[in-house]
Parts: structure tokens; sequence; C-alpha cells
């Protein structure tokens, strides 16, 4: 038999348990007789107030010069690869200021190999704004091609909307 469960049973001695609770009815804790915490009975635990949330659209799109890369992509790319990280920066806000709202611009270049760079996040908050930098800094795209078939870059303004739920 192991130490911890002779303890508990010399602990145990002559002890008449309650039904459902931690005590025995001489009054000794046995949690705390082995040096450690039991459950108190209390009832069930009380469900944590729900986060703030938001929605966010993408308000508008602008390509700035000719690619292959077109506003559609960009748009669709954004939204279902990249919205719930602009989701998640936003929430965290909201915390902080549950009525929060506003645009966020993001100017960005997609390199010929389909990375973003030249990344600048503006909007209302500061938070917000560094936390899609930092994000935004990793996401991909297709690879822009100009008329000839030749790789080039593509630079594009996106304004989301963010409001409060």
């Amino acid at each position: 038999m192991t130490k911890l469960l002779k303890k508990i049973r010399d602990n145990n001695a002559g002890a008449t348990a309650i039904p459902g609770g931690d005590v025995p009815s001489d009054g000794r804790d046995l949690g705390r007789d082995l040096g450690r915490q039991v459950a108190n009975g209390s009832g069930p635990k009380q469900p944590k107030a729900p986060s703030p949330t938001g929605r966010i659209t993408i308000a508008d799109v602008k390509a700035q010069g000719a690619s292959s890369l077109d506003t559609r992509t960009v748009t669709a790319k954004i939204t279902n690869a990249y919205m719930s990280g602009v989701k998640r920066c936003y929430a965290s806000f909201l915390v902080k200021e549950p009525m929060a709202r506003g645009k966020l611009v993001v100017d960005l270049t997609v390199e010929a190999t389909g990375q973003t760079s030249n990344l600048k996040v503006r909007g209302f908050a500061v938070d917000v704004d560094d936390c899609v930098a930092k994000l935004g800094a990793s996401w991909l795209f297709a690879k822009p091609l100009d008329a000839a078939g030749a790789s080039t870059t593509a630079g594009f303004t996106v304004t989301f909307q963010l409001v409060p739920e």
C-alpha cells in the first residue's frame, strides 16, 4: 500500500463521511490533512460573462496598378484565411473598450513571391493597428504577374469596417 493511501486510511479511521461532502462528521478536513485543497461542494461554477464580439467587414479594396492579382482575389483571401485573426485583434480591444468602432485601413504590397511587405495599418486604436500589422506581415497571396506574364509586385489598400455587437 502506498504511503498516501495509508495516510488517507489512517485519517479516515473513526470518521463518518457526509454524503456528497468533503469533510468527515468529526470536523476534520481530509484535504487539508493531506496538504492539498478539495472541492467545497458549493455548487456548479458560475458561467463567465461572454467575451465581447464585433462584426468586421471589408468595406473597400483598391489596387495600385495592374497585375494578375485583382481586388476580388485579395478580398477572398483575407475573408477566408485572415479575417479570424483580425477579429481576434478587435475582440481583444473590445474587452477594454466595449463600444469601440471605426475603420481600419491596411496598405500593403504583395511581392513577386506572394509575401506582403510595406505594410501600414492605421485606424481608430493603436492596439488594433499593431495587432493587425503583426498578423499582416505573414499574409501570403497568389504571386502577381504583369500583362506579359512576368513576376511583379502589386499594391493594395484594404479598408475594414469594425462594429461592436
